[in-house]
């Protein structure tokens, strides 16, 4: 399978280069950079992780095609979300905000306890290197937002931790009268991110068109 990166210069993105280049049943298909006039996109699915505006651009870019695509960046305001919901009536789209292998088993746990505990309550702490802005990122807010589509009315308490090189560390924990609970995610490398979205690809290649987020729920 042929594999374009948007966004290759990043973290992500060159550890995606290097597992396509590693992997024996992939090929690298071209790293187009931010003009995309000047470089066309070839292959069989293409992995986004440059940014809102490089993705919007990506879609414009592939207008007409149905051509697959992974998207691993997060960071879209409300009318950009609509508009990738609405890519996936034109082609198969996958995405998400944390590609880590497992990611799906850790939200299905997370809210299975914080539904079966209404009255504890809640903090998702997240760690990240030193270098990420000081905003929650694409996992917290999604996960934020998991929950209160559980309990619209239930308050999640966030903190945000800037520490090293830390690739990324998520922690739920559900505080009890006289008791907690933590569940925590702990990403080792940024090479997770990139096994998971190559493991998207794979996965999205040959679907009918449609706006994709879970391996396991589609």
């Amino acid at each position: 399978m042929r594999v374009a990166v948007l966004g290759a210069g990043g973290r992500v993105g060159k550890a995606l280069v290097a597992r396509i280049r590693a992997a024996g049943d992939l090929e690298l298909a071209g790293t187009p950079g931010r003009d995309l006039a000047l470089t066309p996109i070839t292959g069989d699915v293409v992995v986004d992780f440059s940014g809102p505006t490089g993705t919007m651009a990506l879609l414009d870019h592939l207008s007409g095609t149905d051509l697959p695509v992974v998207v691993g960046t997060t960071g879209f305001d409300p009318a950009q979300m609509q508009r990738l919901r609405d890519e996936g009536a034109r082609r198969p789209l996958f995405v998400a905000a944390n590609f880590t292998p497992g990611f799906g088993v850790f939200r299905k746990a997370l809210l299975g306890l914080a539904q079966s505990l209404p009255q504890a309550r809640l903090t998702l702490a997240e760690t990240y290197n030193k270098a990420k802005k000081r905003q929650p990122s694409g996992t917290t807010l999604g996960l934020q937002a998991d929950i209160s589509a559980l309990d619209p009315v239930r308050e999640v308490e966030v903190a945000l931790n800037r520490e090293g090189e830390i690739a990324g560390i998520t922690a739920f924990t559900l505080a009890l009268d006289s008791a907690q609970i933590t569940l925590t995610l702990n990403v080792d490398s940024r090479d997770a991110y990139a096994a998971g979205a190559l493991e998207a690809a794979r996965w999205l290649r040959g679907r009918a068109p449609g706006f994709y987020t879970d391996i396991n729920a589609n």
